[in-house]
C-alpha cells in the first residue's frame, strides 16, 4: 500500500514475470520469487489521488481488504512510499499518511516497511536529513519507527526491491489491518470505522473552511457591489462559486462514506457491466476496422499485382520487338554479306579469267616468237652454211633460256592468282565466322536477358505474395493480442466482480500456497 505518486516499486520485478492489469483499481502485481514462491504485491490508489476522491479510494481498499479477510487471505507485509525528492511533507501527503495509519492501526505497524525513493534525484546530505526528518517526529513516521515499522531505500532497481521483499517474508506472520478488524470480526460499516471517521472528520473540516471562506467572500462581493465594481464582481462571482462547488462536493461525498459493503459491491458491479459493454464495444470496433484494413490491404496488393503483371507484359512484347528488329537487322546484315561475298567471287573469277586469257595469249604470242624464231633460223641455217655449231648451240641456249624465263613468268601469275583467291576465300570466312559469332551471343544476351526478366518477376511476384502474407499475419495476430486482452480485463473484472478473493487467488495458487512455510503464501499491499 503506497502513495499515489510512487508505484514504481511493483515495475522493479517486471523483469521477473508481471501479470499488471493497468487499472486505477485495487490491483494484483504477482511474480515468481523463486522456483517455489510466488509474490503478491496488491497495489492500491492513495488518498492523495487528484483523479478520485478520498471517499472513492477508502471504498475501493475496504471492500478488497475486507473481502479478502473473509477468503482467509493474509497480508505478510505492508508497504508505504515516500518521494525523498519532496522538501516537506504537503497537505495531501499528510492526509494521505494519516489515512494509511488509520487503515493499518497500531498492532500492524511491525509489519509496514516505509521506504523512500526516488534517490538519484537528491543530494545524499539533503537526503539523509529528511529521511532523519521523518523518522523524528511523530506526526511523520515517528510513531510507527518507534512501534517497529523498518526504514529501507527503493533505489529502483531489483535489488533493493528484493531487501525489501526479504525483510518482509523474514517476519514469518500474518498481518490483520484495523479496518479488516472493524468491518468483518466486529461488524461495523464503512462509515463506522476508524478511518472513515477520521475522513468524515477532514471533510467537515474542509467543509467548515469553505463555508467560512464563503462567508468572507460574500462580504468582499457586497462591497464590490457598493462600490459597483464589474470586474471584481464577476471574480467574486466565480470565487463564490467555486467554492459552492466544493461544499456541495463534501457534502456528497459524506453522502456516498454511509453507502454499506453491499451498495459499495453493487456498484462496482454496475461500473463493471458499463465498462464491459465498453469494451465490447471497442472490440467490434477494432474488428471491423480490421477488416476495413484488411479488405483495403488486399485491394492494393492486387492493384499492384496487376500493375505489376502489365508492367511485365508491356517490357515482354517491348523485348520481343526488339528481338524481332535485331533478327531483321541481322539477316540484312548477312544478306548484304552474301551479296559482297557472291560479287568479290565474280570479279575473282572475271579478274582469274582475264589473267588466263591474258596468259594464253602471251603464250600463244611467245610459241609464234618461238615458232617464228624457229623459221628464221633455219632460213638462216639454210642460207648460212658457214655458222659453226658453237653459233647455232648458243642461238639454242637463248632460245631455251627464252622460253624457260617465260615458263617462270606464267608459274608466278599463276601463284600470285591463286593466293589471291585463297586470300578471299579466307577473309570471307572470316567474315561470316564473325556475322555466325556475333549472332550467337546476341542470342545469348537476349535469352539471358529474358531469363533475368523471368525471374526477376516472378521474385517480385513472391516477394510481394509474402508481404501481403505477412501484412495479414501480422494484422491477425495483433487483432488477436487485442482481444485477448480485452477478454482477459473483462475476465478479470467478471471474476473480480464476482468474488475478488477468487480473483486475485485461484485453486492452483491455493494449491501452491498450500505446500509453503507459514507466512509466505501471504499477498502484500503495494500501492501508487
Amino acid at each position: 500500500m503506497t502513495s499515489n505518486h510512487a508505484s514504481s516499486f511493483p515495475n522493479a520485478f517486471e523483469m521477473v514475470t508481471n501479470a499488471r492489469t493497468g487499472t486505477a483499481d485495487v490491483e494484483d502485481v504477482y511474480f515468481m520469487y523463486n522456483e517455489r514462491l510466488r509474490i503478491h504485491l496488491i497495489d492500491t490508489p492513495g488518498f492523495d489521488d487528484t483523479n478520485r476522491s478520498d471517499v472513492v479510494v477508502l471504498q475501493d481498499i475496504s471492500h478488497w481488504l475486507t473481502a479478502s479477510f473473509k477468503n482467509k487471505i493474509r497480508l505478510s507485509g505492508i508497504i508505504f512510499l515516500h518521494r525523498i525528492l519532496d522538501p516537506r511533507m504537503t497537505g495531501s501527503a499528510r492526509r494521505n499518511l494519516l489515512m494509511f495509519k488509520k487503515l493499518c492501526g497500531p498492532n500492524a505497524y511491525k509489519s509496514v516497511v516505509l521506504a523512500t525513493t526516488m534517490w538519484s534525484k537528491v543530494d545524499l546530505a539533503v537526503g539523509e536529513k529528511r529521511e532523519r526528518q521523518l523518522t523524528e517526529k511523530d506526526d511523520y513516521w515517528g510513531a510507527m519507527y518507534n512501534k517497529g515499522s523498518r526504514v529501507f531505500r527503493y533505489l529502483n532497481n531489483l535489488n533493493s526491491a528484493r531487501e525489501i521483499i526479504d525483510h518482509i517474508l523474514s517476519l514469518h506472520k500474518e498481518v490483520t489491518l484495523s479496518i479488516q478488524d472493524e468491518i468483518v470480526n466486529q461488524g461495523k460499516e464503512i462509515e463506522d470505522t476508524s478511518a472513515a471517521v477520521e475522513l468524515n472528520a477532514e471533510i467537515i473540516r474542509e467543509r467548515k473552511k469553505h463555508q467560512e471562506e464563503l462567508a468572507a467572500m460574500k462580504e468582499q462581493m457586497q462591497e464590490a457591489i457598493e462600490m459597483r465594481d464589474r470586474e471584481m464582481q464577476e471574480n467574486f462571482q466565480l470565487e463564490i462559486e467555486e467554492l459552492q462547488s466544493k461544499i456541495e462536493k463534501g457534502v456528497a461525498e459524506q453522502r456516498k462514506l454511509t453507502e454499506s459493503l453491499e451498495e459499495v459491491h453493487k456498484r462496482k458491479e454496475a461500473e463493471f457491466h458499463a465498462f464491459k459493454e465498453h469494451i465490447q464495444r471497442q472490440q467490434e470496433e477494432e474488428r471491423q476496422r480490421y477488416q476495413r484494413d484488411l479488405e483495403q490491404q488486399r485491394r492494393q496488393a492486387k492493384e499492384q499485382e496487376e500493375t505489376l503483371r502489365k508492367w511485365y507484359d508491356t517490357e515482354f512484347r517491348r523485348l520481343a520487338e526488339e528481338q524481332a528488329i535485331r533478327a531483321e537487322r541481322e539477316r540484312k546484315r548477312e544478306e548484304e554479306l552474301r551479296r559482297r561475298h557472291e560479287e568479290d567471287l565474280r570479279r575473282m573469277r572475271e579478274e582469274q579469267a582475264l589473267r588466263l586469257e591474258k596468259e594464253s595469249r602471251l603464250e600463244e604470242e611467245l610459241r609464234n616468237r618461238y615458232e617464228a624464231e624457229k623459221l628464221r633460223l633455219a632460213q638462216e641455217q639454210a642460207h648460212r652454211h658457214e655458222r659453226t655449231d658453237k653459233e647455232v648451240r648458243e642461238a639454242e641456249r637463248r632460245r631455251a633460256a627464252s622460253e624457260e624465263a617465260n615458263q617462270r613468268a606464267l608459274e608466278r601469275e599463276r601463284e600470285r592468282a591463286e593466293r589471291e583467291q585463297q586470300a578471299a576465300r579466307e577473309r570471307h570466312e572470316r567474315e561470316m565466322e564473325k556475322i555466325r559469332l556475333d549472332r550467337e551471343r546476341e542470342m545469348e544476351k537476349f535469352r539471358l536477358e529474358k531469363e533475368r526478366e523471368e525471374r526477376q518477376y516472378h521474385a517480385d511476384m513472391e516477394k510481394q505474395r509474402r508481404n501481403n502474407e505477412a501484412r495479414e499475419h501480422a494484422m491477425a495476430e495483433e487483432n488477436r493480442k487485442k482481444q485477448q486482452q480485452m477478454q482477459e480485463i473483462l475476465d478479470r473484472k467478471e471474476s473480480k466482480s464476482q468474488n475478488p478473493a477468487t480473483y486475485w487467488h485461484g485453486a492452483a495458487d491455493k494449491a501452491f500456497s498450500s505446500k509453503l512455510p507459514r507466512g509466505y503464501e501471504g499477498s502484500r499491499p503495494s500501492g501508487r
